[in-house]
């Protein structure tokens, strides 16, 4: 599996990002970005996606060890993002060849955070991208 998160707003002040931290064992990956075209397909395609909604992104990408499940990261992120975050149903979970879920924070529809993943094979790690507005 490979994990693909985008993280575009904050519940902290303007500009500066939620400070959630990925889940525990996920490592920073060093990998040149075209390590594989499937991961460098599917974060192009969120970005894109999302950018008509949320403006430019900047993506980092991590390694998630194996067993963590799309609903375990979906409910990690859901709770540490907190209540005022809500499912934005603009988008769809099915991306292109991949899953996602995007959530705006309440009354900040410039602000979203998103999650999506995609099977990749043989990958014996998850990948993980973090991709956020640039801070002001």
């Amino acid at each position: 599996m490979i994990v693909v998160v985008a993280n575009l707003g904050c519940s902290q002040p303007a500009g500066r990002a939620p400070q959630v931290s990925p889940p525990p064992g996920v490592t920073r990956f060093a990998e040149e970005r075209s390590f594989d075209a499937a991961v460098a397909s599917a974060e192009t395609d969120l970005l894109l996606a999302m950018r008509g909604t949320y403006g430019r992104l900047e993506a980092q990408r991590w390694k998630v060890p194996p067993g963590l499940s799309w609903e375990q990261l979906t409910a990690y992120y859901a709770a540490n993002l907190g209540s005022e975050w809500q499912v934005d149903m603009r988008f769809s979970e099915q991306g292109s060849g991949y899953k996602r879920r995007v959530w705006h924070l309440q009354g900040s529809p410039a602000r979203a955070f998103a999650l999506a993943c995609i099977e990749v094979q043989p990958a014996a790690f998850a990948v993980m991208v973090v991709a956020q507005s640039p801070s002001d």
